[in-house]
């Protein structure tokens, strides 16, 4: 089955996803925590990404949101390693805008312009739909 003819139709999680946030930037921390927590989502925060790892061993979440903004090679070496050692976690990087992404495969989305489009569409990503808003700012 291909992404593309997915359609997701009544289909509802048993349980509020479990997504991780991990950033430097408190206050992205704060208001995509309170997004997150708005829209049904079981939020935990970590301000310090080095422990990523860590903590994603110790309780996996079902999504991971990585801040790229102050290094997309730093981001995509995460976001590699996450996949190879947890196929089943959906991960997303978000970047201040201007700053392309460091590899063509790296999903960037824009950190702060669509970051409520990205909350309605993390579920549906999950799943394995395709995201319905423009990646890496365009």
């Amino acid at each position: 089955m291909e992404t593309a003819d997915l359609n997701l139709g009544n289909v509802r999680a048993l349980r509020p996803l479990r997504v991780l946030v991990a950033a430097r930037d408190r206050r992205f921390l704060r208001i995509a925590g309170f997004l997150l927590l708005r829209t049904g989502f079981e939020v935990d925060s970590l301000p310090r990404p080095h422990d990523l790892l860590t903590v994603v061993d110790r309780q996996p979440p079902d999504i991971v949101i990585i801040d790229g903004s102050e290094s997309l090679a730093e981001a995509a070496r995460s976001v590699a390693v996450l996949e190879a050692l947890y196929p089943h976690i959906t991960v997303i990087v978000v970047s201040d805008e201007g700053v392309s992404p460091a590899a063509d495969n790296l999903r960037v989305f824009p950190k702060w312009k669509s970051f409520e489009h990205l909350v309605l569409d993390l579920e549906a990503m999950h799943l394995g739909a395709p995201p319905t808003q423009p990646e890496n700012g365009s």
